[in-house]
């Protein structure tokens, strides 16, 4: 397709970047700039402004505590999606942010703790989520037997699992006034038998071996080594079915073995380059944002072609909540 017109890329970027349309003067300024790299020197200002540092901490919220929550207070409370806006603003690399996130102690009112009181600090859930959301692997199958089509076994699960074991939450989960610690005591047992399953990494690395710190410290190296073969692809994955509509691989936490990414090349290239940047978000989201594919149209001449041809831009569905600051922004128009 051809490259979609400016105010089309405008709008676009805008609700992906900030969750927000763009107002009015703004469209004007874009309209008339006669600058020939201003879509690049538009994504360059968004991703660097305090509504994209907003909008990127409620859309990881989301996938961290979910609505889904046992815990309905919770997933509505502003202590994680503060901490995480804090984190976006300043453009923490990802492996650290991952890090403080997996180690945090304290209450949950202070931010990253949240992600283990919605989960009701159950070391089976804990595991569950920071597979989906981290690797890109869906473990949950694993959990009461060996997954039916991916090569985890429930000693694979439950030894993710055993990494959080040793976390006791303090006070009432319906009160939101839950407090996270590590004990240094604590096992899980696999189901069904009087197993004690050890920590265990989901694939050896160098950092396998790591035996000192607590359990949630041993598995912050593992997951965030170079080495580790989860975590940069299954970040990448998911930023780029956030900006283009659909992931090089769906979906975007069961990123299995026996799937093959519509463009593996494209995936491998990005994951590294991720990588090497030192895991920068900002640079993830700006270069892909500044790419042909980013700023085609989404109609093509010849119909509809094949998706994994990346030939236009997939036609996204405003979000909830796109579609609520949309219509905010527009009432505050008419109402001026």
């Amino acid at each position: 397709a051809d490259p979609c017109d400016d105010t089309t890329f405008l709008r676009r970027a805008y609700l992906d970047l900030t969750g927000s349309p763009p107002r009015a003067p703004e469209v004007i300024a874009f309209m008339e700039s006669p600058n020939p790299e201003k879509r690049a020197t538009l994504i360059e200002r968004l991703v660097r402004s305090p509504g994209h540092a907003d909008h990127m901490s409620a859309i990881w919220a989301s996938w961290l505590v979910t609505e889904e929550s046992s815990n309905p207070l919770l997933a509505q409370q502003s202590g994680l999606r503060n901490w995480l806006r804090d984190r976006f603003r300043e453009n923490l690399r990802y492996d650290r942010l991952l890090a403080d996130l997996l180690v945090s102690t304290g209450s949950a009112q202070s931010g990253p703790v949240a992600f283990f009181v919605g989960l009701e600090g159950k070391p089976e859930k804990i595991a569950a989520r920071t597979a989906r959301v981290f690797m890109g692997v869906q473990l949950d199958c694993a959990e009461c037997h060996h997954h039916p089509f991916d090569r985890w076994k429930q000693e694979d699960f439950w030894g993710l699992a055993a990494y959080f074991a040793q976390i006791t939450p303090v006070g009432e989960f319906a009160m939101n006034t839950t407090e996270i610690f590590d004990t240094g005591t604590g096992e899980v047992t696999i189901p069904g038998t009087e197993r004690v399953a050890p920590p265990k990494p989901l694939v050896q690395s160098s950092q396998s071996i790591v035996t000192t710190g607590t359990r949630r410290q041993q598995l912050t190296l593992w997951l965030t080594t170079p080495e580790n073969p989860f975590l940069a692809r299954s970040a990448v994955n998911r930023i780029w079915a956030l900006l283009m509509g659909r992931g090089l691989i769906e979906p975007v936490d069961d990123m299995r073995e026996s799937q093959t990414a519509s463009h593996p090349k494209l995936l491998d290239e990005l994951a590294e380059y991720f990588t090497h940047s030192g895991y920068n978000f900002r640079q993830l989201i700006e270069t892909i944002c500044c790419t042909q594919a980013y700023s085609r149209d989404t109609r093509h001449p010849s119909g509809q072609p094949p998706e994994r041809l990346l030939a236009v831009m997939e036609l996204k569905p405003e979000t909830e909540r796109q579609l609520a600051n949309s219509v905010t922004e527009v009432a505050r128009q008419l109402g001026s």
